[in-house]
C-alpha cells in the first residue's frame, strides 16, 4: 500500500499587540459563532476562485476541533481522458471543482495546525478568512510555531542544497541589526514591501550564501 506523507504547519493564533503585549486569541469564540450551513453567506475571494469553511467537528476523544476548509475553483477545471483516448474537459454546469484542506485546533495551547496543500488554502489564506469572518473588534493574526531542533538538524546534515527561511516582523528585524549579517544581501528584498508586520514570508538560501552554523537565533529556519 502506498504511503502519503502530508505536512503540516503550526501556529499560535493571537490578537494584536495592547501595550505592547500579546494576547492568545480563543478560536472557539470564532467556532460558536459560525453557522457552517451558511455556505453562500460565508463564501470568500481568495485570489480568482472563493474559498469557505466546509465542517466542523469536535473530538472529545482528542479533546481538539477538526475545520475543514474548501477552494471553489472558478478557473483550470480539469478534464478526463484514458490512457489511449484524447481528453475531454469536464463540463460543470453550476457546479465547481473544490480543494480541501483539514486543520487541527488545541484550544488548551491556541494552536492550529494546518494541512499544506499547493491545489487548496494556504495558512495565510486561512489567516485571512478567520479574521474577515470574525465579528469582533480584534485583529487576529497567526505565529507559527517553531521548530526548536531546526538549527541541530542544519548543523548536523551531510550535505546542504539550500536552506528555507521563514521570519516575521521585518520591521522590528531591522532594528536587531539581522541586515549587518551576512544574509542580508537576500533579506534585505524586503525592505521594498510596504508592511509593518510581515507573517510567513520565506527566502530560500543557497549553501554558497550562508553558513547554517552562524545564522541569528531569531531567524527560523
Amino acid at each position: 500500500m502506498a504511503i502519503k506523507k502530508v505536512k503540516c504547519e503550526y501556529y499560535q493564533i493571537v490578537e494584536a499587540k495592547t501595550k505592547g503585549r500579546e494576547k492568545m486569541f480563543d478560536l472557539e469564540r470564532w467556532i460558536k459563532k459560525i453557522d457552517v450551513s451558511q455556505y453562500q453567506k460565508n463564501s470568500r475571494g481568495y485570489y480568482e476562485d472563493k474559498m469557505r469553511i466546509e465542517n466542523i467537528k469536535y473530538s472529545k476523544i482528542y479533546k481538539v476541533w477538526f475545520l475543514r476548509f474548501l477552494r471553489i475553483r472558478s478557473n483550470d477545471n480539469p478534464s478526463l481522458c484514458t490512457e489511449d483516448s484524447q481528453s475531454d474537459f469536464l463540463e460543470l454546469g453550476d457546479k465547481y471543482v473544490s480543494e480541501d484542506v483539514t486543520c487541527l485546533y488545541d484550544p488548551s495551547n491556541s494552536v492550529i495546525m494546518i494541512q499544506k496543500n499547493l491545489h487548496s488554502v494556504s495558512p495565510v489564506g486561512v489567516e485571512t478568512y478567520i479574521g474577515a469572518t470574525w465579528s469582533g473588534n480584534e485583529i487576529l493574526s497567526f505565529r507559527r510555531v517553531l521548530d526548536p531542533s531546526a538549527f541541530s538538524k542544519a548543523r548536523n546534515a551531510e550535505s546542504c542544497r539550500n536552506i528555507n527561511v521563514r521570519f516575521a516582523d521585518v520591521s522590528n528585524i531591522k532594528k536587531t541589526g539581522v541586515f549587518k549579517h551576512s544574509i542580508s544581501a537576500i533579506l534585505s528584498s524586503t525592505s521594498t514591501l510596504n508592511t509593518t508586520n510581515l507573517y510567513n514570508s520565506q527566502r530560500a538560501l543557497p549553501l554558497s550564501q550562508t553558513n547554517p552554523t552562524t545564522l541569528p537565533s531569531y531567524i527560523i529556519i
